[in-house]
């Protein structure tokens, strides 16, 4: 069974657009049951810091970051394909804000004619809150493409 489900709903070229859905919850979160809007970057090939990650099924632990000061969700470095390696989900408003993570939101919004997602943070705590130490992500692919099908 997979802990947390991300299922992207476009990439327009400029970035991607998802749901992310806590599948399996801990306890202490089980009335925060909800959808939350997510932003990477656009599919480019894998190309690290530029695209966003393959669809599949990956594992993931709640690490420390050195970068954010702070333990966020992490992808297996193992796992992921093409040698990209320090996926997170951490807090971002737009996908320019990202090298290959993702970013998960409270509600779609649009900042200086971007699209993106709005108090990120605060998704990511709920998220945090919600979701086991470690576990599976399941990305599936976007429903609607303007480039090339990973």
């Amino acid at each position: 069974m997979s802990d947390i489900i991300l299922q992207r709903l476009i990439d327009n070229g400029e970035c991607t657009q998802g749901v992310l859905v806590v599948a399996r919850r801990t306890s202490a979160a089980d009335t925060k049951r909800r959808p939350y809007p997510t932003i990477e970057r656009p599919w480019q090939d894998n190309k690290a810091n530029f695209s966003s990650i393959p669809p599949g099924s990956y594992g993931y632990r709640v690490a420390p970051s050195p970068r954010f000061g702070r333990p966020l969700i992490r992808l297996a470095d193992d796992e992921l394909p093409g040698g990209r390696f320090a996926i997170l989900l951490h807090p971002a408003n737009v996908a320019t804000e990202l090298l290959g993570c993702i970013a998960p939101g409270m509600d779609f919004a649009t900042f200086r004619g971007e699209r993106g997602v709005s108090n990120s943070r605060r998704a990511l705590e709920e998220i945090m809150e919600a979701a086991p130490e470690e576990g599976r992500i399941i990305i599936h692919p976007t429903f609607a493409f303007t480039g090339a099908v990973p």
